[in-house]
């Protein structure tokens, strides 16, 4: 068993950061938190400085148990979760947990943070591990605390008198009060008439008369202010007075603004509507340098239970994250491969689609990358079935994958 053992939250990025890291590590993914607040009253205690009760999540125990195994054949724990305020209370929690159970003893704690997964960043960042940030714990937490305070709250009030499915959260409550108080500020505005007086002086230099402006700052001993000169006559008055002290003679007669015509506005076109979507959820993919986000929808009429048709035409999309500059070299070239497969309801292969490959310079793919793809679903599909959509790079040696369930009827039974 390997002396050292690194944890981190997905399957996918633990298969290839245990390449980067070689015999000597041993990597886990603890698949996400794995401790959340009970499900039940007093989960919160603002009575007790907003003490906190945690349970383990039960889904992911089975995980928890893994890595607790695994550790008391190890000497040394890493703790690779993301490197923001989730990643860094999913590594506490999981200490947490650990610690209780006693894994612990005799154990160095690390945690390492990483912001690109290549061979370089990760041994970088297990070189130089750091102590886990408690601020970015607690800064977690406050968000969770509020959560709980106010949406589990607003939430089922809202639901009540307007419609289901609304969030009225820790984000919505706050943003509707300013755009509340600030409309009530707009409700209540007096338009008040008010003057300014600019001018532009002229000096000479080195190169020539050069322009610069003036403003008005004090007049008659009083500091002039927005409301100074609050009528036409007073602001003219003014004018006189300072084109007279400057030797600047009259001031030049006001022109007459222009003429404002006013046509009825043409009677407003509507667009089209959009075709509705049937809505498959998506399934979010972390691997390497690869797919932030993978999804499908329906781009035809809605059939009974949101379900696709067969025959349905549906895209599917990703984005694939750029490579990092330390992963390319100058002058090298790149080929992304990708297929999509669907599957039974017993895992019989129904159908494969091929794309072109996509080949760019290394230079290109340091930006993001967008792909689409518009698929028939075959007239032979119904039941659960399952979408497999993979994506390789072959210079980053990575691939990624997403599977996608699609609920399928029938042709004949999609009307």
């Amino acid at each position: 068993m390997a002396d050292n053992l690194v944890i981190v939250e997905s399957p996918a990025k633990a298969k290839t950061i245990k390449k980067y890291l070689g015999k000597d590590f041993e990597v886990l993914a603890s698949y996400g938190h794995v401790r959340d607040l009970v499900p039940k009253e007093g989960a919160v205690d603002p009575s007790r400085k907003f003490a906190m009760k945690y349970d383990i999540i039960e889904r992911n125990e089975r995980h928890v148990d893994a890595i607790s195994r695994a550790l008391r054949k190890a000497k040394s724990l890493y703790l690779a979760t993301d490197p923001d305020r989730e990643g860094e209370a999913i590594s506490w929690h999981l200490r947490e947990l650990l610690e209780a159970r006693g894994d612990l003893e005799g154990k160095q704690v690390k945690r390492v943070e990483f912001f690109e997964i290549t061979r370089n960043a990760v041994r970088a960042a297990v070189e130089n591990p750091r102590e886990l940030s408690l601020d970015l714990v607690n800064a977690q937490q406050a968000r969770r605390a509020l959560d709980y305070l106010v949406g589990f709250n607003l939430s089922p009030l809202l639901w009540k008198k307007v419609r289901r499915g609304l969030s009225a959260g820790r984000v919505q409550s706050p943003a509707l009060r300013m755009i509340c108080e600030r409309e009530a500020e707009i409700q209540a505005f007096v338009p008040r008439e008010y003057w300014t007086l600019d001018a532009e002086g002229e000096a000479k230099g080195a190169q020539g008369p050069q322009a610069f402006p003036l403003r008005l700052v004090e007049f008659e001993g009083r500091k002039v202010e927005q409301f100074s000169f609050t009528d036409a006559d007073r602001a003219r008055a003014v004018e006189q007075a300072l084109c007279a002290a400057t030797g600047a003679g009259l001031p030049a007669a006001p022109v007459a603004p222009p003429a404002v015509a006013v046509i009825d506005p043409p009677a407003p076109q509507v667009a089209a509507p959009e075709p509705p979507a049937v809505a498959v959820p998506p399934l979010a993919v972390r691997n390497a340098c690869f797919a932030s986000r993978v999804q499908a929808w329906g781009v035809v009429d809605r059939v009974p239970d949101d379900r696709l048709a067969a025959g349905q035409e549906v895209i599917v999309y990703f984005e694939l994250d750029g490579l990092a500059a330390t992963d390319t070299a100058a002058g090298c070239t790149t080929r992304i491969d990708t297929a999509l497969a669907l599957n039974g309801p017993d895992g019989e292969r129904i159908h494969t689609w091929r794309f072109d490959p996509l080949e760019e310079t290394c230079q290109q793919r340091r930006r993001d990358y967008f792909a689409r793809y518009l698929v028939v679903l075959p007239a032979n599909a119904s039941g659960r079935c399952r979408l497999e959509v993979s994506v390789s790079d072959a210079v980053a040696a990575q691939s990624a994958g997403a599977t996608l369930p699609l609920d399928i009827i029938p042709a004949t039974h999609a009307r």
